[in-house]
Formats: structure tokens, C-alpha cells, sequence
């Protein structure tokens, strides 16, 4: 077995309870554009200072295998692209352009999920985003028990429901109550109808049931056929037709109260519309950071923002971003399927596969601790310190 030694510092522990922070403000304060300027900033601020001691570790790529480090290597450069299409152009009035592109959640920070490959690179750093985690689900259980600010801002609390599931047959018995406690809970959002909560929950307990019940190849075909929904999901779209009309029969829905009313193939729609006005270059390299659409549904010729990632980021960065985006999925799957030695790696090929599904459906945007979570899943499957570890190696690492 290959293990690579690690040089320690704190960087991974700085990053992670940064933005475990950030997402603690957020659940209780919101971050919508009436939300209170000083706890924005809060956020602002500490989402950035975990971005900058992910990226005080991006060195440590050159040891990832040569396709990953590539695909991730100009993924952001993509994302850097992206922010100087922004700043360069004059659609945006220049005294209020680096507030919206650094304090927006649907801007710049929507786009460095990617920096957080590196943000663990060892068995033990593990520990700190488990602790992390573990402090998220209590405040999610006493946030969606008394109600405490629960508004379409706080559906972000499923979001420990991306990662979470690799933790149980490791962690201490108290600690696998909080989060099943947690998951139980988070029923509640989705009855109130929380279509993402639903759709989080559902792959949580996928990762959890298929690993254990099947063998290692078919936890990679389930991982490999919920990777192919999309392009399902894609077709339909693009076809008017609408997925949840196909799933109901009665197309009369209160938009408050049912989650099985459509709230995003017309997205795709305007989108599509709308590029296909453009030239090639805004195709293949977005519309930059603040780019934004005409849409008919909103009667607004210049919308910021789209509540479904791989439209947002298309938006943003462009096809090739979204290209490369994919490949590093797919890749991250099918290395977690050849290399991992553990049942960790099972469940977070399945949670990878989930995200990306979620991506075209739900409002997984922002810099939080979910999206921090899902992205070292993704780099699980490039880092021999995690995938050649046993089960029972992984349980005296972290206790």
C-alpha cells in the first residue's frame, strides 16, 4: 500500500471550522440581499478565510495523479477567468463591482468549491471536518425544532446531509444518534416542501443501505446510473417537458406548499434561449461572474443568478467549465470504485453522484460547509492516504 506523508499545519483545521462558522451565521441570519449588512460581512469574511487556507494548500495537487491534477489545475483557471471577465467589463458600475463579486453568494464564491480539494490530505485531518459536522447537526436540530429562522435560506442545513453518511461506522455511538437525529428532523423541511431536502435525504440514505447491502461493483453502477439522470433530466428540459408533471397527475399546484411544483425546467429554457444569442467564446467561457440573462418568466432583461448550479456555473464559466466540472465527477467515481479499500469510499461515490444530480435540479449554491464536505469526498479518490486505509485503520486514525 501507497501512503504519501503528510506535512503537518493547520491550514485544514483554520479552513474548515472558518466555514463551518460562515454556515452557522448564515442558518441563523440568512443571507439574502435584505439580510443585515454586519452578519453578510461576517459571512463574507469568513467563507474567504477558509478559501484562503484551502488554496495555502493547493501545492499539494503535484501529488494527485496527472488527469485530476490537470482537470482541477484548469478548473481554476476557469474560475479565475471567470472573475476577470467581471472586473474588466463595464456592465457592472465600478464602485459597486468588487462588493457584489466578493460578498454575493451567487458570485465568486459560488465558483471555489474546487479549492477545497486540498483542504484534507490526511486520515487524521478528517477528524476536524467529522467534529465540524457533528457541531452543524446540533445547531440544524435545534434551528428546525423551534423554528427558528427556517426560510428558504435555511434549506442549506440539509447540506450535512451531502457528506455526513462516510462518518457513521466510524464515529462514537452518541455521535451517530446527533446525526441520525438530525436526518430524522430534516423530514420535517421536506414536508413542509423542501424539495431539496427531500432529494438530500434520499442519497443519504442510499450511501448508507447499497454499500452495505451490495458488493463493491454494484455500489459503482448505482453511482454510475444516478450520474446518467442528468442527461435524462437534460433532455426533458430542453424538450418542454417537465419531469414533475410526468411524475403528477394533477398540474394545479399551490407553489408555496407543493414540492411537486416545477420550479426549474423553464430555467433551462430561458437559458438556453439566451445563449444561443451569443457568439461561441461566451459559450465555451461564460458570461463571467456577474453574468446574467433575459428572462421572460421574471419580465427582467438582466437576471444575477440561477437558482440550479450547472446553469449558474454555465452562466459564469461556460461550457468548459461544466465539461471539466463532469469529468472530475466521473473520475472521482470511477477512482473511488478502483482504488477504495473501504466502505468510506463506497458511500461517497454514491454521495458524489448524488450532488451531481442535485446540481441540476436543486439550489446547491454558495460556500458552506456542505459544499466544503462534498468536495473532499471528490478528492478522496485522488489521495492514497485515505483510499488504501482500512476500515479499521480509519477507526484508530480518528480515535
Amino acid at each position: 500500500m501507497e501512503f504519501i506523508k503528510i506535512k503537518q499545519d493547520n491550514s485544514t483545521k483554520y479552513s474548515i471550522y472558518s466555514i463551518l462558522f460562515a454556515s452557522i451565521v448564515t442558518a441563523f441570519f440568512g443571507y439574502t440581499v435584505n439580510a443585515n449588512l454586519f452578519f453578510k460581512f461576517i459571512i463574507t469574511l469568513f467563507s474567504w478565510t477558509g478559501v484562503f487556507f484551502s488554496i495555502k494548500r493547493f501545492y499539494s495537487l503535484k501529488r494527485y495523479s496527472l488527469l485530476p491534477k490537470i482537470t482541477a489545475i484548469f478548473l481554476c483557471l476557469m474560475v479565475v477567468q471567470s472573475f476577470l471577465h467581471s472586473i474588466f467589463n463595464g456592465e457592472v458600475h465600478a464602485g459597486e463591482k468588487m462588493v457584489v463579486i466578493l460578498t454575493n453568494k451567487v458570485a465568486v464564491l459560488d465558483l471555489v468549491g474546487v479549492f477545497f480539494l486540498t483542504c484534507i490530505l490526511d486520515l487524521h485531518e478528517l477528524k476536524f471536518l467529522f467534529k465540524a459536522s457533528l457541531y452543524f447537526a446540533i445547531i440544524s436540530i435545534f434551528l428546525l425544532l423551534f423554528n427558528f429562522n427556517v426560510t428558504e435560506d435555511s434549506y442549506f442545513l440539509g447540506y450535512v446531509l451531502l457528506y455526513t453518511p462516510i462518518m457513521l461506522p466510524y464515529i462514537k455511538k452518541r455521535n451517530t444518534i446527533i446525526l441520525l437525529v438530525s436526518y430524522a428532523i430534516s423530514v420535517f423541511a421536506f414536508l413542509g416542501g423542501g424539495r431539496q431536502i427531500a432529494l438530500l435525504l434520499f442519497f443519504a440514505i442510499l450511501a448508507i443501505v447499497v454499500p452495505k447491502c451490495c458488493s463493491k461493483k454494484y455500489t459503482f453502477y448505482v453511482s454510475l446510473i444516478i450520474c446518467i439522470l442528468p442527461i435524462l433530466f437534460l433532455f426533458w428540459s430542453l424538450s418542454n417537458v417537465s419531469i414533475f408533471e410526468l411524475l403528477s397527475d394533477n398540474y394545479d399546484y399551490d407553489y408555496d406548499d407543493d414540492i411537486s411544483v416545477d420550479t426549474r425546467t423553464f430555467l433551462w429554457q430561458e437559458l438556453a434561449a439566451d445563449m444561443l444569442r451569443q457568439d461561441w467564446l461566451t459559450i465555451l467561457f461564460g458570461k463571467g461572474v456577474l453574468g446574467y440573462y433575459k428572462s421572460d418568466f421574471f419580465s427582467m432583461n438582466y437576471r444575477f443568478g440561477i437558482e440550479v448550479p450547472i446553469l449558474q456555473w454555465f452562466l459564469q464559466a461556460g461550457f468548459i467549465y461544466i465539461f471539466l466540472f463532469t469529468s472530475l465527477i466521473c473520475y472521482s467515481i470511477w477512482g473511488l470504485y478502483k482504488h477504495g479499500r473501504n466502505i468510506m469510499c463506497q458511500r461517497a461515490s454514491i454521495l458524489i453522484a448524488g450532488f451531481y444530480l442535485n446540481c441540476y435540479v436543486s439550489n446547491l449554491l454558495g460556500c458552506n460547509i456542505g459544499i466544503l464536505g462534498v468536495w473532499v469526498l471528490i478528492s478522496m479518490a485522488f489521495n492514497p492516504n485515505i483510499y488504501n486505509a482500512t476500515d479499521l485503520q480509519i477507526t484508530k486514525k480518528l480515535f
